[in-house]
């Protein structure tokens, strides 16, 4: 459940049990624990106050896989997770999917981000998007090699179709994602 600042404080039975249940089976594990950050497990300081509280209390043994999923470069959460707001997981994915960190041995999955060079051309897309009316890029630490994200306010919905075909049609394999009425971000189709 979300309030309007993130999660709700939880309650003893919503104690992030961390099992399943259906018809056929009774009370089945869970292997991985994956959540966004922003306006999910951060927005509510005492809610992640004790989420935090609730996995450290599981025991380390049968703990799920721990991952953090988010918009924000994986140095962007690398560095909110030094404050020890949250748990320290076992992964991150960042960028839009488009990074992916290891945290049990500290090392960016470099070789996960390799599979976006085939179709991707990033001098090539900023050349296009450039081109679009009222559009601005993100400052850099917004930014890395298979992520181009700008500022684009209000832009009509045909706008973004259109962006997005203009950069197939350029040989490009991509994808527009524009949220919040504002962020524009172009990504590898497959991420």
């Amino acid at each position: 459940m979300h309030a309007a600042g993130g999660l709700t404080p939880v309650t003893d039975y919503e104690r992030f049990r961390l099992v399943s249940t259906d018809a056929t089976t009774a009370m089945t594990s869970i292997s991985l624990f994956c959540s966004d950050l922003d306006g999910t497990l951060l927005g509510n300081p005492e809610a992640a106050r004790r989420f935090k509280t609730a996995w450290e209390e599981l025991p380390t043994n049968s703990r799920p896989l721990l991952s953090y999923a988010s918009g924000r470069l994986v140095q962007d959460v690398i560095d909110l997770l030094a404050t020890c707001v949250l748990p320290w997981p076992d992964y991150i994915i960042g960028g839009v999917g488009t990074q992916i960190y290891d945290g049990r041995r500290k090392r960016p999955l470099n070789e996960f981000s390799q599979q976006f060079s085939t179709g991707w051309d990033l001098e090539k897309i900023e050349a296009i998007v450039r081109s679009i009316p009222g559009i601005t890029r993100q400052p850099p630490q917004f930014l890395h090699l298979y992520k181009s994200s700008w500022y684009l306010p209000e832009a009509a919905p045909e706008t973004i179709v259109a962006l997005e075909q203009q950069l197939l049609d350029s040989g490009l394999r991509v994808r527009v994602v524009y949220s919040s009425a504002r962020d524009l971000d172009v990504l590898p189709a497959i991420s």
